[in-house]
């Protein structure tokens, strides 16, 4: 319910990752999948469409893993959600995911950094997002696909905001 209200509003604002997909509807999901292959992209458009029409329940921060393939889903539901209720074209908004998922899994080549974690990810995201939400709020001749184009393709945002981060380093135990 939140994307389809936000549409028919046209006040769009982020949505918790905690909120997008909760991890009954995953397991659920996944049990579908495993016990009728046949009906995958239906089960799949089900969750989406339950996710954009009917809103998904509360999670609890702690309890979102932070696996790549989880934070994949994540992403990946919310754009089909965006798409189903024709807020963008899912390729617009897949860009955007992509080169999300490019920072957040892309391990960096110097040993001294680390690719950002779940929560640093997280916050990135709904900074970006957030930015994209306020250009679409604030300018009706701003549409969500063109601001999307916009972080992917022109604005320097999303590389900043998921740039390697330090590696904390520990002393060895017994020295010091």
């Amino acid at each position: 319910s939140e994307v389809f209200n936000q549409h028919a509003k046209k006040e769009y604002k982020w949505i918790p990752w905690s909120r997008i997909l909760s991890v009954k509807q995953e397991e659920a999901l996944l049990l579908h999948k495993e016990s009728c292959e046949t009906s995958q992209p239906r089960s799949e458009m089900q969750a989406f469409f339950r996710f954009a029409y009917d809103g998904p329940p509360e999670l609890e921060g702690e309890k979102l893993s932070g696996a790549h393939t989880r934070v994949h889903g994540i992403v990946d539901l919310r754009s089909t959600a965006y798409a189903a209720v024709g807020a963008c074209h899912k390729f617009n908004h897949r860009e955007l995911d992509r080169a999300f998922m490019d920072h957040y899994t892309n391990k960096p080549s110097r040993a001294d950094k680390r690719a950002p974690n779940r929560d640093e990810a997280m916050k990135a995201d709904q900074e970006i997002m957030t930015a994209i939400y306020n250009i679409v709020n604030a300018d009706p001749n701003w549409t969500l696909d063109h601001a999307l184009k916009e972080f992917v393709d022109i604005r320097p945002d999303l590389a900043y905001k998921m740039a390697p981060q330090d590696v904390e380093r520990t002393s060895p135990k017994g020295k010091g």
